[in-house]
């Protein structure tokens, strides 16, 4: 029903469409998922330090390119929302 409304009341639709996507969260698992990515190696470290040394030189033997882009990768995926934010601050504020 509440649907419904929202699709006859043109205003309604694109208020409601506009705050859900501004408060949606669409990279929560991405930035989750980072994390624990940089955080476990860390971790198993402090459990198992002697077989984490191979983890760790196996590390140092990744092209240096490739670290780049997983870096710039990390980077984006953490700072999309907050910019996505700034942005419609930003908008808001040209508006007013």
């Amino acid at each position: 029903r509440q649907r419904t409304n929202l699709i006859l009341d043109a205003q309604s639709n694109n208020h409601s469409w506009e705050l859900s996507a501004l408060s949606a969260d669409r990279m929560h698992n991405l930035r989750m998922l980072s994390f624990w990515l940089f955080t476990a190696p860390v971790l198993y470290t402090v459990y198992n330090p002697i077989e984490a040394q191979f983890m760790w030189d196996a590390l140092h033997r990744v092209p240096d390119w490739v670290i780049g882009v997983q870096l710039s990768m990390t980077g984006f995926i953490w700072a999309a929302k907050p910019l996505s934010n700034l942005g419609a601050v930003i908008a808001k504020r040209g508006k007013g």
